[in-house]
């Protein structure tokens, strides 16, 4: 979503990227992404243009330290406070995993929101418009592979080790472009993709050695840490689950900030 903002800057206007989870923990300006946004926003607000607002990502945003437990009706009460009268000249992408889009917490505010806006232009009815990624084809997963640096072996490879349909998401494609980067000249290439549970045990030692700057992480043991991974895959297969959510110990979940100032933390 990051990009899709950028090109539509550079091709159709205005745009702006948003983390929700930062709209709930700090001021609406600082949640911009960055200053080249955060100049382009002070533009467009005292003009007359449209702007596209994404907010990225429900899901995510109920993670950390659970600071929120409705993330995006916080969300969209700061975008409508900072915006004021402005409200009328946006339109919103909100995205999210399926698993934690729900009628009562997400679908329902954001019909109401849509509802605000459709007041504000003027407009007899809102619209509110569900979509759903479909699961990628070969050439689609080539274009996310090429952008990590793999080649047409990777397909091969795939469809040789019967892995391919395990390809079909983009984080799982990125996943397997990875580890194919990381083998990739090695006398265990094929070795490596002999099976899931192969390919799994490289993506975590490659997670853990990984430096996120966003987001740093004291360093890892990694028996420990793939011992506590088995337990958890365990317990989500047991449970017929796919999503953890821990809140932190003694921490009692809050809404977001009033606009205009940060959380405290």
């Amino acid at each position: 979503m990051r990009d899709r903002a950028a090109d539509l800057r550079r091709t159709d206007g205005d745009a702006f990227y948003m983390r929700i989870e930062r709209l709930c923990t700090t001021t609406f300006r600082m949640a911009l992404d960055d200053e080249i946004q955060r100049a382009a926003f002070d533009r467009w607000i005292v003009g007359r243009g449209e702007a596209v607002f994404m907010l990225d990502s429900v899901d995510e945003a109920k993670l950390p330290s659970m600071v929120t437990t409705t993330p995006l009706p916080d969300a969209l009460a700061a975008l409508k406070a900072a915006l004021g009268p402005a409200i009328s000249r946006i339109r919103l992408v909100v995205s999210s995993r399926g698993s934690e889009w729900h009628d009562r917490s997400e679908q329902k505010p954001l019909e109401m929101f849509a509802a605000r806006l459709a007041a504000a232009r003027g407009d007899a009815g809102s619209d509110v418009t569900r979509l759903a990624l479909a699961l990628l084809d070969e050439d689609r997963i080539m274009r996310l592979a090429r952008s990590r640096g793999a080649d047409d072996g990777l397909i091969t490879l795939l469809e040789v080790s019967d892995l391919i349909d395990d390809a079909r998401t983009p984080l799982d494609a990125l996943h397997y472009a990875d580890h194919y980067v990381a083998h990739r000249g090695g006398d265990d290439l094929a070795r490596s993709f002999a099976s899931r549970g192969a390919v799994l045990r490289a993506s975590v030692e490659r997670r853990l050695r990984d430096a996120d700057a966003e987001a740093p992480r004291p360093p890892a043991d990694q028996v420990a840490a793939m011992r506590a991974a088995r337990r958890l895959a365990f317990a989500l297969t047991v449970a017929q689950t796919r999503d953890i959510a821990l809140p932190s110990r003694g921490s009692t979940p809050r809404r977001c900030s009033p606009p205009g100032r940060a959380a405290s933390r």
